[in-house]
């Protein structure tokens, strides 16, 4: 192999390690960027105690204790209850979630008959944008009634 051949050979090493190198530099920043989107990054859940779901209705509201799993924050939740009738009800919950917290809060609710599905919506602000991340909602099929002693008020 003479010289030129060489030469021409390590410079195809170099153009595919360059190529390698940045669709990694791509996928990494592409992470990064995605981080606070929509992706399978948010996980809500309800908060269990005594190995029962915190999420129940009453005659007057809706009570909840839901967890975040995320490594970021979740600007908003929008509660969508829908009862045996079909009558839906939508409120936006303007508390924040924190990074791997927790929201307790109780919705009131009036003119409503049994409920028969609870969905809690994330909102997320990126890029000075809300976007709802409806794919990665919390549905809450049949909620049970609240006993008074299932929710402390905070």
């Amino acid at each position: 192999m003479n010289d030129n051949q060489k030469n021409i050979l390590i410079f195809t090493y170099y153009l595919i390690g360059a190529f390698l190198l940045s669709l990694l530099i791509i996928n990494v920043a592409r992470l990064f960027l995605l981080e606070k989107e929509c992706g399978v990054d948010i996980v809500l859940q309800p908060a269990k105690i005594e190995n029962e779901n915190q999420i129940c209705y009453s005659s007057n509201e809706i009570s909840f204790i839901i967890e975040s799993k995320n490594n970021f924050q979740i600007d908003k939740i929008r509660l969508k209850a829908i009862d045996n009738n079909g009558k839906i009800l939508i409120r936006d919950i303007e508390n924040s979630i924190a990074p791997a917290g927790t929201l307790q809060d109780a919705i009131h609710i009036e003119g409503y008959s049994e409920i028969k599905s609870i969905e809690f919506i994330p909102f997320i602000i990126t890029r000075d944008k809300i976007k709802t991340c409806s794919t990665q909602s919390l549905i809450v099929d049949n909620p049970k009634k609240c006993s008074f002693l299932t929710l402390p008020k905070s």
